[in-house]
């Protein structure tokens, strides 16, 4: 996996952000870390404790649990939020499932940002109860 610096890019495109207005979005991009990863490999394991979250801008990522697979994200998609909400270990692997592109941004960071524009909390708890019922579904 490998990191850069903050690139533009149009966040607004993406489903959790699509409500921003410019200065909101600008606040959140300065927050954001770009990552880039390879098929196969492991962005968040199982069982550590969550320091980061992230959006993903391109690719696919699938979720496991005790090695098998329960969901496939795609762009758009939030993950590794669940951890910082309970405060717990990481419950699932994230695993890119091909190239992908992502924006990750630390607990702190992510504190700020819905801080900032409260609306991402319906948003954020949106994909808490996704992520949650499609945990519950396959475990």
């Amino acid at each position: 996996m490998s990191f850069s610096a903050p690139v533009p890019m149009r966040l607004d495109e993406l489903r959790p952000f699509a409500h921003c207005n410019h200065d909101e979005l600008e606040f959140i991009e300065a927050r954001l870390m770009r990552i880039e990863a390879n098929s196969g490999d492991v962005l968040m394991s199982e069982g550590e404790v969550g320091h980061e979250v992230a959006i993903l801008v391109d690719g696919v990522v699938t979720v496991q649990h005790d090695g098998h697979t329960i969901a496939s994200f795609g762009p758009g998609e939030i993950f590794g939020e669940m951890a910082l909400q309970e405060g717990h270990p990481r419950e699932a692997t994230v695993v890119a499932a091909s190239p992908i592109v992502a924006e990750v941004c630390s607990a702190s960071a992510f504190a700020a940002i819905v801080d900032h524009v409260p609306t991402l909390s319906i948003v954020l708890l949106d994909t808490v109860e996704r992520h949650t019922r499609t945990a519950g579904a396959m475990i």
